[in-house]
């Protein structure tokens, strides 16, 4: 079992408020940042890192990663995140 955590986020994009939360499997996770964000350290003060997901690109590289399930690019009414943490 593993101590650390993955999850996809999105948020409103107007007004605070989380809208869904998805925890990813850490093999997908583990695939997601080999893919998107190979260069970055994933571990930050106090226990772990976020990165915004910025494109249709990213978005759709996530959706071929995550087989079934599915997150929508849509900027003007949500932000997508992705964060590695500490359990």
């Amino acid at each position: 079992m593993s101590d650390v955590g993955y999850a996809l986020e999105a948020l409103h994009v107007n007004s605070p408020g989380q809208i869904v939360s998805i925890a990813i499997a850490e093999d997908e996770a583990k695939e997601i940042i080999r893919r998107l964000w190979p260069e970055k350290k994933i571990w930050g003060a106090p226990g772990g890192r976020s990165f915004g997901v910025e494109t249709q690109a990213e978005v759709d590289e996530i959706n071929r990663i995550l087989k079934g399930r599915h997150i929508a690019f849509n900027p003007e009414k949500h932000s997508w995140h992705f964060h590695v943490y500490l359990l």
